[in-house]
C-alpha cells in the first residue's frame, strides 16, 4: 500500500466482514479462493 501511495494512487482500506475460519477438510487453495470471492462480493 505504502508503494501505490508513493507513486500517487489514493487508497482506501475497506474492511471484509466477513468469517476467515478455515473450513474442516478445506484445503489452503480452496481457502484462498473462497477469500478472495467472499471479500470481492458486495456488501
Amino acid at each position: 500500500m505504502e508503494i501505490l501511495t508513493q507513486l500517487g494512487y489514493r487508497v482506501v482500506k475497506l474492511p471484509a466482514d466477513i468469517d476467515e475460519t478455515v473450513r474442516q477438510n478445506e484445503d489452503p487453495a480452496r481457502y484462498v479462493q473462497r477469500m478472495a470471492e467472499e471479500k470481492t462480493e458486495p456488501p
